[in-house]
């Protein structure tokens, strides 16, 4: 430790970039350890109104780890990411506010400057998800929104979102979900968090009444008022999968022209989707094979006259 003797000599602080280029010497990150265990044992001792007034230490420790990530020059040690993960999944878990809210930042920093792997980002959301507040709700969700994102993720955690939805009461997620999505461009997490929604919906395992639950839900989402332009492609986009996913077996049988994918009231929103938005739909019909457009348009019952040729 001889290279704190200057700073304790003349009682100077310690820069940032010195206490992270001493973090980085060796590669063995030990300073990173040592206060990770430090943090763990006073959340674990102390009054959590005491730590939510020594919010400054939670600011200095994402200051540092936020820093050692963004330098981390071409690509992130082993070391540091090993180091980091398990200790970010505490605080995510954690009921301490400053705690969490570090937990949450740093997932965000290491989204935006790291390509993680799916199973790293996907214990990340599950984490998020876990036993999740109303004081850390939106913010949750945003941080869901930019790791899928920033990592382009093709799934989100099932039994962690279906949980999340079941504990929740529906008025008040749907609300937060409507609020956030006026704010924010959300298409990143709410196309998968839709794709959810309609494999619980067409699922010949899910129940008359959990159907009908997860209709009500979805077609609360797609608000004709609060959907963007960019939202309703992505929808459509969901919607048009999930027809090629379905062709075959659908081909497969006897009654393949009465045989819908979605329930009654679904077709009947998207049809309304598609009259409100005709540009993202026509961007839809430029890009996607014109059997399975054509399909949803029977489908819904939407006629060539609705879209134009």
């Amino acid at each position: 430790m001889n290279w704190l003797e200057e700073y304790q000599k003349d009682a100077a602080p310690i820069p940032l970039n010195i206490l992270c280029r001493f973090c980085q010497s060796g590669r063995d990150y030990w300073l990173i350890t040592c206060l990770n265990k430090f943090v763990v044992n006073f959340v674990e001792i102390l009054e959590e109104k005491h730590i939510n007034n020594m919010q400054h230490y939670f600011t200095f420790l994402a200051s540092l780890y936020g820093n050692l990530i963004e330098n981390r020059g071409a690509t992130i040690d082993d070391q540091l990411i090993s180091r980091l993960i398990p200790f970010i999944g505490i605080s995510l878990k954690s009921k301490v506010e400053a705690f969490k809210y570090f937990g949450i930042i740093i997932s965000c920093t290491l989204a935006v400057n790291v390509s993680i792997n799916d199973e790293i980002a996907k214990n990340i959301l599950k984490l998020l998800f876990y036993n999740i507040e109303i004081p850390f709700a939106e913010i949750t969700f945003q941080t869901a929104n930019v790791i899928c994102e920033r990592l382009e993720l093709s799934k989100l955690p099932k039994k962690s979102i279906l949980h999340l939805i079941n504990d929740f009461d529906l008025f008040q997620l749907s609300d937060l979900l409507l609020k956030l999505m006026s704010k924010y461009e959300m298409v990143a997490f709410l196309s998968l968090f839709w794709r959810i929604l309609i494999q619980q919906i067409i699922s010949e395992k899910t129940s008359v009444d959990s159907k009908n639950f997860f209709t009500e839900f979805l077609i609360t989402l797609l608000d004709l008022h609060r959907l963007s332009d960019k939202q309703a492609e992505a929808a459509f986009d969901l919607f048009l999968d999930f027809i090629e996913e379905n062709k075959k077996e659908i081909e497969g049988e006897e009654n393949q022209k009465s045989k819908k994918i979605f329930p009654k009231i679904l077709r009947k929103q998207i049809k309304s989707m598609i009259v409100r938005f005709p540009n993202s739909f026509d961007l839809i019909r430029k890009r996607r094979n014109k059997l399975i457009i054509q399909k949803l348009m029977e489908e819904c019952k939407v006629s060539n006259l609705i879209v134009g040729n």
